[in-house]
């Protein structure tokens, strides 16, 4: 079998390499040319005018052209735009594209890689938008060379964007730069060697802890029934599941069976089967006889009321909003409660009716080795938790006949 060598951008024929720019290259003013010494092409070699290029050479100068087609991309993304300071004290911001492998590379490289491919396509959309709101915050960092950024540059930026976005996404748009650093680390891509976002001792923000009270889903869901049902049927499903709105939203009726509720997280892939309890029971028959009225045939459980598919998850969090507008109308504490807010009610409702912490991660998902510190995110620690820890105390003391 004869073997095929690829190396981008170059053809092979009888052995001898060129260097074919497909049409997108040449607008960059970029030529084919034979892969031969004295022909133009350069590389650091000992061979004679006119020999072809071997295939280490060959390697050798498709790298360096890697580079200079970066540099040229970048030029063409950046001409025109202004360039403010980075954040960072003595840092000077380079113009766009000199010498190489830029920032705009460095994402591009991780949008390529296996390890981003791998993550779940919510998680994918998320690191993406975070890159985005980076190029759209700092426009000229996407021309700053990758190997000169440094750890004072990104802690200046952190804060800047601290002040713009607040902290929790400040720190989550450096944690993606931070695996787009790593990625390129470890291949060696542009000299870079060190990950500037790493060790910053940045702060984190306390973990959002909101458990629903009764009043507050039975305004919720009295609000939904009356704009839009729909709405009413994933707050059922969240609540009763303790699954996340992406989970939920994709639910098919393939994955009820037996009474039960079957599905892989989209997230982390993990399998779970629950049990429907009346309540939910009552409201999946409801909203099959609402299909049934209308004469729908949805691919999902819950699905948009006039299109019939399922739900889109922006148009899903502003109908949301809707709902809870209407809602705050009789309840105002709901005023903050978010659709997100469900999987901490469920697990905290899981937990006030004295399920250990196997049961609760049979229900969400999560592995037992990994709950007691997920726990401390999800449960609120409230009274009714310890006035039940105090009457088991109590009784304790009662039976052991302890006196004071």
């Amino acid at each position: 079998m004869k073997a095929i060598v690829r190396i981008p951008n170059i053809s092979w024929r009888d052995g001898r390499p060129r260097f074919n720019p497909g049409p997108k290259l040449r607008k960059l003013g970029f030529k084919g040319e034979d892969l031969r010494h004295g022909a133009g092409a350069d590389v650091s070699s000992a061979g004679k005018d006119g020999d072809w290029f071997t295939l280490r050479e060959t390697e050798d100068w498709a790298k360096a052209k890697s580079e200079e087609i970066t540099r040229r991309r970048a030029q063409a993304r950046q001409k025109g735009r202004k360039i403010p300071p980075l954040g960072g004290e003595g840092r000077t911001a380079k113009p766009a594209g000199v010498g190489g492998y830029t920032i705009e590379a460095l994402f591009d490289d991780l949008w390529r890689s296996k390890h981003f491919q791998s993550k779940a396509a919510s998680t994918q959309r998320d690191y993406r938008m975070k890159a985005e709101a980076f190029a759209k915050f700092e426009p000229h960092l996407w021309g700053v060379l990758a190997r000169d950024m440094t750890p004072a540059a990104v802690h200046g930026l952190h804060e800047k964007l601290w002040a713009a976005k607040g902290l929790a996404m400040a720190n989550g748009m450096v944690a993606v730069m931070r695996l787009a650093y790593s990625i390129a680390r470890k291949r060696g891509a542009g000299g870079v060697r060190d990950n500037p976002c790493r060790e910053l001792g940045l702060p984190t923000p306390k973990p959002r802890l909101r458990c629903a009270s009764a009043q507050e889903i039975a305004a919720l869901m009295a609000a939904a029934d009356a704009i839009e049902p729909s709405v009413g049927d994933a707050i059922a499903l969240a609540l009763f599941t303790g699954q996340r709105q992406g989970d939920v939203l994709a639910l098919t009726e393939a994955g009820m069976s037996e009474g039960r509720i079957k599905l892989r997280q989209r997230k982390t892939g993990a399998v779970v089967s629950v049990q429907a309890l009346a309540p939910l029971i009552a409201r999946l028959a409801a909203i099959r006889e609402r299909n049934r009225l209308e004469g729908r045939v949805t691919p999902t459980i819950v699905a948009h009321p006039r299109t019939g598919r399922a739900w889109n998850a922006d148009n899903f969090r502003h109908r949301y909003a809707d709902v809870r507008a209407l809602a705050k109308e009789t309840c105002e504490s709901v005023a903050d409660f978010h659709f997100a807010d469900l999987r901490d009610t469920a697990v905290t409702w899981l937990h006030r009716a004295g399920c250990d912490i196997a049961e609760i991660a049979s229900v969400t998902g999560h592995s037992e080795k990994t709950v007691y510190t997920i726990l401390k995110h999800y449960l609120v620690i409230d009274e009714t938790t310890n006035d039940r820890a105090m009457t088991k105390l109590g009784a304790w003391l009662d039976k052991e006949g302890v006196r004071v």
